[in-house]
């Protein structure tokens, strides 16, 4: 590795800019994906400029403390992945067992993570520009030439280059370059909600032992883990006894949920994943610097109240935290997990992976849980939300989850990464292709490194050719020696293209599903309209059995599992606020919705649940026992509904779900006249 002082030709410019330089590829950002974008581009071959606005490499890991990684499990597996047992391989592999020391524990620490992401950008091929502030992109119609970079206290440096990749979190350089993107979940109507991000902090003092064995970890085969997910009986202690304690000290649209703790090999401080903070428009620098403000507030209200003896067990709230404290240090920047979607050639959706879809370009592929957390606190309480949103009863007070499907593995397209409109630049950061739904389960570490690999190596591969990455992958032959190469080069155990079809020496075979995963819904009657309904970001699956992601009632289609009053209202009013914002916010719409029924136990039939869809429509709506006759005047009813419920019954789940799933499309097409 070279610095950008070594690299760039001291040689005035005719403009603002001090010196320039030539590559073959510039990367842009200091996260996780633009370093392992860097090293592949650089192995292959390719002089890389690795320009990140930050001091330092790691970004959410290493500014962000996000301590505790996320691992996608191995294609078809359930267990939690140990060692090598994870969906993402070559330069992430890499990288964590440097970073972990070889044991490729979970949690880890900031300073030897850094390490490691210096370790891959320390390639002879790789110039670093840290500290670099884009100033402009610099185009020739669809094609980048050059990029403007301002090094700090230093110098203004022009760089040259034949293909790009944008690596950051945020997609700062496409967007610069003129990308199209939509916000938060406009992708679904709402571009003005997005997940919330977190405040990781650390802190000292904590009884490690003891909090690993009240929570339930002690001998587990990582003791750097504390209580992680679900592990031990202290969520509903900190939820129900902290965060929604009125009477105590809280700072406004926060909350503490049940925690992922770690305490990485040989550090004495205890890093805590729990903070939600709603409110925060991570694009805007006033709204973040507020809401950072505020979660060190609340970090310090939860600790303060951590420490508290209880007085029906003589011990902390927190067995192990009695003397824990929170140091005047906090993490640089807020853990973000959502903010713009790029418009690339092809979009990866919801469903592809729910029904873990398969493709002939596939680059990487992805198997964590769908993990959308509710965009504000209101919502996030609302048991109906709950109740809906995450189809499982089991998980009933568990606020902060919009819902969460485990795929076994689905694959992420070379399309995903090539945005619309520019031909030499790829994204491959958190941003990339990805609807929301989708990259609540691609946005993870792992899965974005490995597509960032892909995208460093085919970055060469498309300079090698004489071609830009979008000519690579309409030209069949060229994408099909692209994707050998791939494989061949860096990953042996790579879990993409199954089966060998290069022939590959060494090739390891795993077990995996060769096209959609069987769920054994996808034939049934209600199945095409409820699909449309979670694509629209309206139902979603629960998380499942963990010892069987395909429980028989994933989809809440178990005879016996009938919809409630509350559901089909949240469902109802979700579908117009996403769908017919201008009729939502019509008052006299307002006020029939107003009328809905939000009560959990009430069971409803074809009847209730279509009168709940007429009554924010009509002035005067039917009564119960007339509903469906008039819906179905209206064409509100699907061919499917009409056929397979032809007379009143208590509805399931899926099937009510069905209903709205033909009422969406009805709300999207405009079919739909309100009074």
């Amino acid at each position: 590795m070279t610095t950008s002082t070594d690299k760039a030709k001291k040689t005035l410019t005719a403009d603002a800019y001090e010196c320039e330089a030539t590559y073959d590829v510039v990367v842009y950002g200091g996260d996780p994906e633009a370093v392992a974008a860097a090293a592949a581009a650089a192995r292959r071959g390719s002089k890389v400029a690795l320009v990140n606005p930050d001091p330092e490499l790691g970004k959410l890991i290493t500014r962000g403390w996000l301590t505790y990684l996320d691992i996608p499990p191995v294609a078809g597996e359930v267990k939690k992945p140990e060692k090598f047992d994870t969906a993402a391989q070559g330069i992430f592999q890499e990288w964590w067992k440097d970073a972990s020391d070889g044991t490729f524990y979970r949690s880890l620490s900031v300073e030897k993570a850094r390490a490691a992401f210096d370790k891959l950008a320390s390639h002879p091929n790789i110039t670093r520009y840290d500290n670099a502030r884009l100033i402009e992109v610099i185009k020739s119609g669809s094609t980048i030439i050059s990029i403007g970079i301002a090094l700090l206290c230093t110098m203004n440096v022009k760089i040259h280059a034949k293909q790009f990749v944008d690596g950051s979190a945020d997609a700062d350089f496409a967007v610069k370059a003129g990308a199209e993107y939509t916000i938060g979940q406009g992708d679904i109507g709402a571009p003005e909600r997005w997940q919330p991000p977190s405040l990781e902090f650390k802190v000292g003092n904590v009884d490690w032992e003891t909090w690993r064995t009240v929570s339930g970890n002690a001998g587990v085969a990582d003791p750097t883990i504390g209580d992680s997910s679900h592990y031990g009986g202290f969520r509903n202690k900190i939820e129900h006894e902290f965060s929604l304690n009125t009477d105590l000290e809280h700072e406004p649209n926060t909350f503490v949920r049940n925690p992922n703790m770690c305490k990485p090999a040989g550090q004495e401080w205890v890093f805590i994943n729990a903070l939600l903070i709603w409110g925060v428009n991570p694009l805007d620098q006033c709204s973040y610097d507020e809401g950072y403000a505020r979660g060190k507030r609340e970090a310090q209200n939860f600790i303060n109240w951590a420490k508290e003896i209880d007085p029906s067990t003589g011990k902390a709230n927190l067995p192990g935290f009695e003397n824990a404290y929170v140091p005047d240090d906090w993490a640089p920047e807020l853990y973000v997990r959502e903010t713009r979607h790029i418009k690339t050639d092809y979009m990866l959706t919801g469903e592809d992976a729910l029904m873990s879809n398969w493709y002939s370009d596939a680059i990487a592929q992805g198997s964590y849980g769908l993990d959308v957390q509710a965009h504000d606190r209101n919502e996030a309480l609302s048991s109906a939300y709950t109740e809906v949103k995450g189809f499982d009863h089991s998980h009933y007070g568990r606020p902060w989850d919009y819902g969460n499907d485990n795929p076994a593995s689905y694959s992420i397209p070379m399309s995903t990464i090539l945005p619309v409109g520019l031909d030499n630049l790829t994204v491959a950061g958190r941003s990339s292709g990805y609807t929301t739904i989708a990259m609540s389960s691609a946005r993870v570490i792992p899965t974005g490194m490995s597509v960032a690999e892909a995208a460093g190596a085919l970055a060469t591969f498309a300079i090698e050719q004489k071609m830009n990455p979008r000519q690579v992958h309409r030209d069949t032959a060229m994408r099909e020696a692209y994707l050998k190469d791939l494989v061949q080069f860096n990953q042996p155990y790579y879990h993409v293209i199954y089966g060998n079809p290069h022939n590959i020496t060494g090739w390891t075979d795993i077990p995996s599903y060769s096209s959609k995963v069987p769920h054994g819904v996808d034939s049934e009657w209600w199945f095409d309209c409820w699909l449309n309904a979670y694509n629209s970001g309206v139902v979603f699956p629960y998380y499942g059995n963990p010892e069987n992601p395909r429980d028989p009632n994933w989809f809440g289609h178990t005879p016996g599992d009938y919809i409630t009053s509350a559901e089909v209202t949240y469902m109802v009013k979700e579908s117009i606020y996403r769908y017919a914002r201008d009729e939502w916010r019509r008052s006299e719409v307002q006020s029939r919705l107003e009328k809905l029924s939000t009560d959990t136990t009430d069971k409803v039939g074809r009847n209730g649940a279509t009168r709940a869809m007429l009554m924010p429509i009509m002035t005067t709506p039917p009564p119960d026992g007339k509903a469906w006759e008039k819906a179905e005047q209206m064409c509100l009813l699907s061919p499917e509904a009409l056929a397979n419920m032809p007379e009143e019954r208590l509805l399931i789940k899926a099937e009510a779900a069905h209903l709205i799933g033909w009422y969406i499309k009805m709300l999207k097409a405009g079919c739909i006249a309100f009074e």
